[in-house]
């Protein structure tokens, strides 16, 4: 039967992620849970793909859920069914360190390998240091309020044009160019976090840098 706890007792937690219907997901050293009526309920997977090393779970515009397992592999949950991305060229043999959807159909991943690899609900397509990536591996994938994409990266700060990539770094005036953390805020602010900090810049600043290569952010 269907695998139940009340407390993930004993669990180790590996991952976390609520949708936009307020279920809290977990991925899990014994699989990956949803949080329903104050329950945990495992996902029912067959055994062949046992999902106990989850570490990066997010959402995309069709109710699905995408689970990336260290060891598995791509996964997709969506009305009851897992569908298997595990044989996918752009992602097999390779380790997802973050995701997240951007509100127009696209999925991305960002991977320790140093590239970008985006799902537009029927391919995937991938973005190198050749795309503008700031390059490194990718520490963040950010979607702020008007669904722009943000990269943060050992190498540097990226934010997706439409085609390709623009990227700022300590050459342009970043206090750094590892990038862990990206937010932004209502008044177009955008944070960076940092191991040694955090730095605050505003979008003007970003944009002027870009164009005036004497300017510091």
């Amino acid at each position: 039967g269907e695998h139940r706890d009340l407390y993930l007792k004993g669990a180790s937690v590996l991952g976390l992620f609520a949708d936009g219907k307020n279920t809290v997901w977990a991925g899990t050293n014994r699989g990956v849970a949803r949080l329903q009526n104050g329950m945990w309920h495992y996902l029912p997977t067959p055994a062949a793909i046992q999902l106990t090393s989850a570490t990066v779970i997010t959402g995309d515009d069709g109710n699905g859920v995408w689970i990336c397992d260290a060891r598995k592999g791509l996964y997709r949950w969506t009305n009851g069914r897992m569908t298997d991305f595990s044989q996918e060229p752009l992602l097999e043999s390779k380790s997802i360190r973050t995701a997240n959807a951007d509100g127009t159909g696209k999925v991305w991943f960002g991977l320790y390998e140093g590239r970008v690899v985006a799902f537009d609900g029927n391919r995937f397509h991938a973005y190198t240091e050749h795309d503008g990536l700031a390059g490194g591996s990718v520490n963040a994938v950010y979607i702020d309020a008007k669904s722009t994409v943000w990269i943060g990266a050992e190498h540097g700060l990226s934010r997706f044009a439409g085609q390709r990539f623009t990227t700022w770094n300590s050459a342009n005036g970043l206090p750094g160019d590892r990038v862990q953390w990206i937010l932004t805020d209502r008044s177009d602010r955008v944070w960076l976090g940092y191991s040694t900090g955090v730095a605050c810049l505003s979008r003007s600043e970003l944009d002027r840098a870009l164009n005036d290569s004497l300017f510091r952010v």
